[in-house]
């Protein structure tokens, strides 16, 4: 809650303007529509939408508006016909005036039908002129898939000889083509969660991907279909934290409600509830042979689970006094990483015996994330400073420093081969970086608020993103091509 706090009060100013700029787009609009300026008005209707999206459906309403208007002139158009070819019956019939009336009543249907055709023209010109230009911002963002849907909607259904669209059209399919260009990858969508995306997890054998969510439920998906296999509902608040046991047969969920609880994916039903913290359970982990479970807390310490002897009290690592909301076992699990949103350190304890082994101190903020490079050998850490960091463990020295994000970094994880490190952030993007260069590879765009949680597929073909946009994005890293296919829940974004 202090997170959403603080988060909302940062937004108000942003919020406040783009209030602004909606209602001067509108006003604008309503004075051009008056003047019968319809394509100047419905550009700037689309352009209030864009200041706010909330107000979808009042914009819809003024741009149906513009359409009521030019069906108008098109009927009178058709009637000013009716009424020309009545002259030119009577014509007809008062043969001296009959020339005469004729060709006034040609020049009267004449100008009708250019009135009725140039109005409509416009009218669909405009639509897809602003469908192009949505294309080409989506695609300054880094969403190629929303912009080429977007130039692919315009070309086939609005305006298929529009320059601009075919522009956009081509910019999208292409992009990757261009070697000035830094390539974007293709982005999926999995839409079900009616809340905040907290956490993701891919499966052992990355054919499921699981998800957590502030609607209080877990849910697993199919990542050939992008449909919904199981959801998980139990726990009585949101919940933070998933994760695969390392078989793939369970998967256990950290909530709010201060319970871990351990799910049977086959039978899809709750297995055994964990309890003994008393405070929100932000993150779980299962140990590398899946005997033990670990859950780091908000305001407390680190409770270990052994799962044969569940109904005995867990380990406590930390104190009372703690906050230790990230947690991550070492590969061979011997070791246990925390980060601590207190005192800004991490810390690695011996995961046996509970002692405290190694202290890292750098970062200026909240330590949000940890993770174990897959050797073992390096720590890396993200922070609300904005910036992660990677630890040699072995000298306990800070290795390297990546900055970029423009807001707090809320997850950290290693590809499977070690090389790069992917940060999700408030700001709303994922960062891809090359450990060896400390440079940044890639940034991927298309969330529309904050990101909460990423994950590398085992094989590192693949990025899932979760979000506060209650979306969950796999971004395809290694084909350019769709992740997941439009059919059931995978929408393509």
């Amino acid at each position: 809650m202090k997170n959403q706090l603080i988060l909302c009060f940062l937004l108000l100013p942003l919020v406040a303007a783009a209030q602004r700029n909606y209602t001067e787009a509108i006003r604008q609009g309503d004075s051009l529509f008056q003047e019968r300026k319809f394509k100047a008005a419905i550009n700037k209707y689309f352009a209030a939408e864009a200041f706010d999206p909330s107000k979808k459906e009042v914009v819809k309403a003024k741009v149906n508006a513009v359409f009521d208007k030019i069906e108008g002139l098109r009927r009178e158009a058709e009637d000013a016909k009716k009424r020309a070819d009545q002259k030119a019956k009577e014509a007809r019939v008062e043969k001296e005036r009959a020339d005469e009336k004729t060709k006034e009543a040609v020049v009267e249907k004449e100008r009708a039908d250019s009135i009725a055709t140039a109005a409509q023209r416009a009218a669909r010109r405009a639509y897809a002129n602003d469908l192009a230009y949505k294309s080409q911002i989506a695609l300054q963002r880094g969403d190629r898939t929303t912009a080429y849907r977007l130039a692919e909607f315009a070309n086939r259904y609005v305006d298929n000889n529009n320059l601009q669209v075919t522009r956009a059209l081509v910019e999208a399919l292409y992009y990757n083509d261009n070697p000035a260009h830094q390539p974007l990858p293709w982005a999926s969508n999995l839409e079900g969660h009616s809340a905040s995306v907290n956490s993701v997890a891919f499966s052992p054998d990355g054919k499921s991907l699981a998800t957590g969510s502030s609607d209080g439920t877990a849910k697993i998906w199919d990542m050939k279909s992008g449909k919904t296999i199981l959801t998980l509902e139990g726990h009585v608040s949101i919940v933070l934290s998933v994760a695969f046991s390392p078989d793939g047969k369970f998967l256990a969920t950290g909530s709010d409600d201060c319970m871990a609880k351990i799910w049977d994916l086959e039978s899809g039903r709750e297995a055994l509830t964990l309890e003994g913290q008393s405070s929100t359970i932000m993150n779980v982990t299962y140990s590398p042979d899946g005997k033990r479970l670990a859950a780091g807390a908000m305001y407390r310490h680190v409770m270990i689970w052994d799962l044969k002897k569940s109904r005995e009290w867990p380990m406590r690592i930390g104190s009372d006094t703690s906050s230790l909301i990230s947690v991550a076992f070492s590969p061979d699990g011997g070791s246990l990483a925390t980060g601590d949103s207190d005192n800004n350190t991490a810390m690695i304890w011996d995961s046996e015996s509970g002692k405290s082994v190694l202290t890292l101190e750098g970062h200026s903020g909240r330590i949000s994330s940890v993770a174990y490079s897959p050797d073992g050998k390096r720590l890396a850490t993200g922070s609300w400073d904005g910036t992660a960091k990677i630890w040699d463990l072995e000298s306990g020295k800070l290795v390297l420093t990546l900055e970029g994000h423009s807001e707090a970094i809320s997850s950290v994880a290693f590809s499977p081969n070690g090389k790069k490190l992917v940060t999700g952030s408030w700001d709303g993007t994922a960062k891809i970086w090359d450990l060896e260069s400390g440079k940044l590879v890639l940034t991927l765009e298309g969330h529309s608020e904050a990101i909460r949680s990423v994950a590398f597929s085992p094989d590192g073909g693949s990025l899932a993103t979760g979000s506060e946009d209650k979306t969950v994005k796999i971004w395809n890293l290694e084909s350019g091509k769709l992740a997941l296919t439009s059919e059931g829940g995978g929408r393509l974004c």
